[in-house]
């Protein structure tokens, strides 16, 4: 862009858009008035230069026309895309409808008291990739083992007490601590050493959303039920 026509667009456009556009375009979704604004200084610059490049006339009052007519119909100076969820324009043609995934939800939607988009969404149940190669890692695992081993380790997942496979296997319980300790050790060498670790982590989305989202939404009943005392 040339001198004069940066000139042209500070001097003669910009205050057209900024006195138009805050009367005359509608904020879509997180936008607001200056946003408006900003943008569509953008476009108008876009057209001048586009304009000075093809060696066309250039008016400033047609410009700034065309650029604030742009940002009504909902079109950007990023793109004019009408296919995107996330444009102005398709959700100016009411096409789509943006919601919070933190927005309360009717109690009859969900259950208990209410909830949000999170609990609507979040699955309840494990990935079923995940059962997949769960299952494969065990397979693999279990063909390895001998009966004692697949005793020891049921026994050690069901938190069941050693004396009572002493007892089975009449050895001591030092014994089967060794045994179990040994087979931790074969099963890091088969999955990892952070196998065991692993198998007990909580998930960080289950941890940082469905938790919290459920966390809050007990200290809002439990402040409720303080102020209504």
């Amino acid at each position: 862009m040339s001198p004069s026509a940066a000139m042209m667009l500070e001097r003669e456009i910009m205050p057209i858009i900024q006195g138009t556009v805050p009367r005359v375009a509608r904020p879509v979704g997180a936008e607001d008035s200056r946003e408006l604004v900003q943008d569509t200084i953008a476009s108008a610059a876009q057209m001048l230069d586009s304009a000075e490049r093809a060696g066309k006339p250039l008016h400033p009052s047609g410009i700034a026309y065309y650029a604030i007519q742009r940002t009504k119909s909902g079109r950007r100076s990023t793109g004019a895309c009408r296919t995107d969820a996330m444009c102005a324009g398709i959700q100016l043609d009411r096409k789509v409808a943006l919601e919070s995934m933190d927005a309360p939800l009717d109690a009859n939607l969900v259950e208990g008291e209410g909830g949000n988009l999170h609990d609507l969404l979040a699955a309840q149940g494990e990935d079923p990739s995940q059962v997949a190669a769960r299952e494969i890692d065990w397979s693999d695992l279990l063909r390895r083992l001998d009966d004692r081993d697949v005793d020891l380790l049921v026994l050690t997942a069901e938190g069941g007490k050693l004396n009572k496979l002493a007892r089975k296997f009449g050895v001591s319980e030092a014994r089967v601590c060794q045994l179990r300790r040994a087979l931790g050790r074969r099963v890091q060498d088969l999955w990892g050493a952070s196998a065991l670790q692993d198998a007990t982590r909580e998930s960080s989305w289950a941890r940082n959303n469905v938790r919290t989202a459920r966390e809050r939404a007990a200290c809002r009943r439990e402040r409720c039920l303080a102020s209504a005392r």
